[in-house]
């Protein structure tokens, strides 16, 4: 699974982003990038952060009617790196309020 495929284990967390006053969470472990939203109440639409440039693609949500969620997020859509006013890759994602997401790059 995500795991294993990830290679989640055999890599050391690195934070990306640790907005406190959000209350989100972004580190990459492996090739996987984890987000996660604690704010108890806010929702971000379009929270972005920089990345590697490519195509990312939604390998968990919890968010998810598997895992007791309200499946705001459609899981099987494609997120393109885009370029920010510096030139850097900028990776954007719909993060729900208390929910956490992990995407990894496609290829």
């Amino acid at each position: 699974g995500l795991c294993k495929s990830g290679g989640i284990f055999d890599a050391r967390p690195f934070v990306m982003v640790q907005n406190t006053a959000d209350q989100v969470l972004i580190f990459k472990r492996g090739g996987v990038i984890f987000a996660f939203n604690f704010n108890p109440v806010k929702s971000f639409v379009d929270y972005g952060f920089e990345v590697d440039g490519g195509t990312y693609s939604m390998a968990l949500c919890s968010d998810d009617a598997l895992f007791g969620g309200f499946g705001r997020i459609d899981t099987s859509v494609l997120y393109p790196a885009t370029a920010a006013a510096n030139g850097s890759p900028r990776l954007k994602l719909y993060l729900p309020n208390r929910t956490g997401v992990a995407v990894r790059r496609e290829g």
